[in-house]
Order: C-alpha cells, then sequence, then structure tokens
C-alpha cells in the first residue's frame, strides 16, 4: 500500500494583509526525515480565467525545514517505499 504524503494547502491573496498563525499537525512514524516545503502560485486573470504564471526561469518553491522523528523506524509490511535514485 502507497500512502500520499500528508499535505496544507492555504490561499492568500494581495489584498489579505498579516495572516493568523498556521499550525501543521502530521503522524509521522519514528526514525522518519520529513520535508517541509513551501510554494507559491502566481495566477493571472486571462480570457477564460485564472490561469497559473509557469516560466522556467522562475519556480517559486523551497524546502523551509527537514527533521528526523526521534526513535528507530520500524517496518511495516503494510506500506511500500519507493527508492529515488535520480534526481532531474
Amino acid at each position: 500500500m502507497l500512502g500520499k504524503a500528508e499535505k496544507k494547502t492555504m490561499e492568500f491573496t494581495k489584498d489579505m494583509g498579516t495572516v493568523e498563525v498556521q499550525n501543521f499537525d502530521f503522524k509521522v512514524p519514528a526514525g522518519c526525515l520529513c520535508l517541509a516545503k513551501m510554494s507559491l502560485k502566481f495566477m493571472i486573470a486571462g480570457k477564460t480565467g485564472w490561469q497559473e504564471v509557469v516560466r522556467k526561469t522562475m519556480n517559486p518553491s523551497c524546502i523551509i525545514g527537514a527533521f528526523i522523528t526521534p526513535g528507530v523506524y520500524e517496518q511495516d509490511s503494510r506500506k511500500r517505499w519507493i527508492q529515488i535514485v535520480k534526481f532531474e
């Protein structure tokens, strides 16, 4: 069984000003690497509605934190992990 990573999505607009603090709470097994990532989508009004601005020179994403949960990971036969061997 291959599960998807938990995620939280928030939507901001240019007129919002300061937003309230957001808390993230995820259940993660012991001994696992957790990456906190943030990415932004820029939208413009097009003829048929909102369109995402996508350019090779602009990718507003970054890893904002990396954490290893305390303990030792115990193999769970119900889960499968994918090994990433090549990053491109």
